[in-house]
């Protein structure tokens, strides 16, 4: 006999959705990243170590990191729940 899907199921699917989509601009900017460093300014300093590119960095982290909150967030809120990150998810009330 198979084992029946969990209830929650389609919302986990939806916020993995949404999780993929919230990844596309970070993604963009590792791959602008990774071209910043081959580029070299007008004296032959490597762009790759400019204050510029670190800045970059902190942008993909950041966005990065919001995404992946976002998607926690949807997956572990309850529908009755008000609370955003429940104190201890693993224990029903």
């Amino acid at each position: 006999m198979p084992m029946k899907a969990h209830v929650r199921l389609p919302h986990v699917i939806d916020a993995a959705q949404q999780l993929a989509g919230g990844l596309e601009n970070p993604c963009r900017l590792v791959t602008l990243h990774r071209d910043i460093d081959q580029l070299h300014d007008d004296d032959g300093n490597r762009l790759g170590q400019s204050k510029k590119q670190h800045a970059l960095r902190w942008a993909v982290f950041t966005m990065a990191y919001g995404a992946i909150e976002a998607f926690f967030n949807d997956i572990l809120r309850g529908n009755d729940d008000t609370r955003v990150i429940p104190l201890k998810p693993w224990q029903t009330p």
